[in-house]
């Protein structure tokens, strides 16, 4: 995005100026319909394209929150929320919103600040603008401070991020950010999308996992109750192993071998990282596979190779007093692939769960309730699991994302089944404008979750409605199987689309995750994330597929949907 200024504006239109752009800007309300005005001197954020006669227009246009007086003479303390080329932001317990620092009004500063560095300044008023001054940084990090829980004059947390995001118009989009604070299971993140900071909970973001202060994340803006605004379907975003140099890491142990060597993995960067006794003193005994660690960064001086440092075994297991062969009633909070994690009301932190601790178990989904006995003497972990109940209430599923059939839709709206609940759950074209078409009797979707605001009382509805697979029929409704909840992996993100295109017409070689039916998903080292497979599109194939499968396949991508075709058994 660009930084500008309003020169002019007069009822719905006007015009912007910016070092960036030659000439005038145009910018009008149609082209932001979530703006209501603008006013001359109004510093603002913006995306530049052609209209129709090939001249720039504004859009995307976001004014920058003025939060504080003209002068402050005091000195600060906060941390840079972002930074690019020579200007970002910066965010402080001592006010709300973003504060605009560059480096022409700082020549003291001998380089170009980062994301998560701890500065000290001072504010000031310059042409019309507030901004840093005299900026001095404190430490380098990938976070900043703690955030006060409560802000003065709100109640609560989601009280903050109500008064404190700007949203509604942004409503269902998937956005990236960052999160600013975060204690306990709640926190907030912040968007160069949006102004303030949007409440986030663990409740409605059951794929979240270890986070900090400082991680990005991808995540969708989920309005609920009317008014109140939340941060669901939270993820935290990889990054280059490189830049994260120096910070202090959650991760797991992927692999360790009898030679004291092995592999960590984070859900801050993509693939593995090397780990060792002998760079790790500290560590008295070898590492499991699967054990919760912390850990920092570091490059070899003589190899330049990055390896894990600092390594000690995260505190984030359950109580210590728990005893081997208890058994227990739990929920599961996380599952990839064949492991995750299960928390209990009988157990303090969480469990490591293992399909091949539990022959037998299909794939769990998060937010099934299963009976499990509590095993191992160093590491403990859940054995024995069974599942107790494949069903939520509707009230227990809101901002969880599903997967179902269209058991019926005429017109604008109709029904969903799914294994996830009993019943069904009412979609329309109202809430799922982005479809752009109704729906088919008979059509495999995926769907999150949400309350109709347009009822009084509480019911439910589908949203962000996404076609897995159309149906082939519109007049029969295929019988959807039970299967876990498609949890919105990063090859289905807009950078990981663009990923999957790069890989269209190729052969590759992967592993079937899960089939059930006529359809499923493949993983494989090409990509992250799976991606969908269905028997439909492979009319050749003279057996089902079944998990665990080894196939090769090619990348077709066919209504906006990439899909494995010409898939052949290894």
């Amino acid at each position: 995005m660009l930084l500008g200024k309003v020169r002019s504006f007069k009822d719905t239109w006007g015009f912007l100026r910016s070092d960036s752009v030659s000439g005038d800007i145009f910018v009008g309300l149609r082209e932001n319909p979530h703006l209501t005005t603008l006013a001359e001197g109004n510093t603002v954020l913006f995306d530049v394209r052609k209209d129709v006669r090939g001249k720039n227009e504004a859009v995307n246009v976001q004014p920058l929150l003025q939060v504080l007086e003209p002068a402050v003479p005091s000195r600060h303390s906060g941390w840079v929320r972002s930074f690019t080329g020579s200007w970002g932001f910066i965010n402080s317990p001592s006010f709300s919103g973003d504060l605009f620092v560059g480096l022409r009004n700082n020549p003291q500063l001998s380089a170009a600040l980062a994301a998560g560095d701890q500065v000290e300044f001072s504010i000031r008023q310059i042409d019309n603008k507030t901004e840093a001054i005299d900026v001095h940084v404190l430490g380098h990090g990938g976070h900043g401070p703690v955030i006060p829980a409560h802000r003065p004059g709100s109640s609560d947390g989601a009280n903050a991020a109500e008064k404190g995001a700007q949203v509604r118009h942004l409503v269902g989009q998937r956005l990236e950010g960052s999160v600013r604070s975060f204690r306990d299971s709640w926190g907030f993140v912040v968007s160069e999308a949006f102004q303030g900071d949007l409440y986030l909970h663990r409740r409605n973001n059951s794929e979240l996992g270890p986070v900090q202060a400082g991680d990005p994340v991808s995540f969708q803006v989920l309005e609920d109750p009317p008014g109140h605004f939340q941060a669901v379907g939270c993820q935290v975003l990889p990054v280059p192993l490189a830049q994260l140099t120096g910070q202090r890491l959650f991760g797991w142990v992927k692999s360790f071998y009898p030679e004291d060597w092995g592999f960590l993995a984070s859900l801050r960067f993509e693939g593995e990282l090397f780990v060792s006794l002998d760079k790790n003193p500290r560590l008295k005994t070898p590492l499991k596979s699967g054990e919760s660690v912390v850990f920092n960064i570091q490059q070899d001086e003589e190899t330049g190779e990055l390896h894990a440092v600092d390594v000690a075994r995260s505190n984030s297991t359950v109580q210590k007093d728990t005893k081997e062969g208890q058994t227990c009633i739990g929920k599961v909070k996380s599952f990839r692939g064949e492991w995750g994690f299960i928390t209990s009301d009988s157990l303090e932190g969480d469990v490591f769960l293992h399909l091949r601790d539990n022959p037998g178990l299909p794939p769990l989904s998060p937010g099934e309730t299963v009976e499990f006995t509590v095993g191992g003497s160093e590491r403990l972990h859940a054995e024995n699991v069974r599942l107790l109940r494949r069903t939520s209430p509707l009230s227990e599923l809101l901002g969880q994302i599903c997967s179902g059939t269209v058991r019926k839709f005429s017109g604008e709206w109709g029904f969903i089944t799914s294994p996830h609940f009993d019943g069904d759950v009412f979609v329309g074209l109202r809430s799922n404008r982005h479809l752009g078409g109704p729906l088919v009797t008979g059509d495999i979707v995926e769907f999150r979750i949400t309350r109709d605001v347009s009822k009084e009382k509480d019911t439910f509805e589908a949203s962000n409605v996404r076609i897995l697979s159309p149906a082939t029929h519109a007049t029969t409704s295929p019988v959807l199987p039970v299967l876990p909840v498609p949890v919105p992996s990063r090859s289905r993100s807009p950078r990981k689309a663009r990923e999957m295109a790069t890989l269209v017409g190729k052969k590759l070689t992967g592993t079937v995750r899960s089939f059930r039916g006529d359809w499923g998903f493949v993983i494989s080292e090409s990509f992250a994330g799976d991606l969908f497979v269905g028997t439909r599109s492979n009319g050749h194939l003279s057996t089902s597929l079944k998990e665990g499968d080894m196939i090769s396949f090619r990348v077709e991508i066919g209504s906006g949907k990439a899909e494995a075709v010409n898939v052949e058994l290894i």
